[in-house]
């Protein structure tokens, strides 16, 4: 059901979790009070699964620490130096630096993403 990924590049560490669809009510006793009640705003089953895979792969990763948003929106956790996070349907990723800000983005493959690449990676 969940795959775990790990790839180190340039004093970073993106930790990948791919996954299936599974049972949403299965995992919803890892989330806090305050992402349950976000969790259930979202109105489309996407966005849940994004959602609750993002804080499946925290949870492996950093049990019991919480993904809480600067000002600006920006995801961190508390402890963790630098952290970035992203999603997509099937995917979700968190990136982390003891030594730089960094920023991460994942999406599917396709041709725009072939078009793109070189101004990115």
């Amino acid at each position: 059901m969940f795959e775990y990924e790990k790839a180190e590049l340039n004093n970073s560490t993106v930790y990948i979790l791919r996954y299936q669809p599974y049972s949403l009510n299965d995992y919803l006793h890892i989330l806090n009070d305050s992402e349950q009640e976000r969790f259930s705003g979202f109105r489309s089953s996407k966005r849940q699964y994004e959602y609750l895979s993002t804080r499946i792969l925290k949870e492996h990763l950093f049990s019991g620490l919480i993904i809480e948003y600067n000002p600006q929106g920006a995801p961190f956790i508390r402890g963790v130096p630098h952290v970035s996070i992203s999603h997509t349907y099937g995917c979700s990723a968190i990136a982390v630096s003891d030594h730089h800000v960094i920023g991460l983005d994942i999406e599917p493959l396709g041709e725009k993403a072939g078009r793109l690449h070189s101004k990115f990676l």
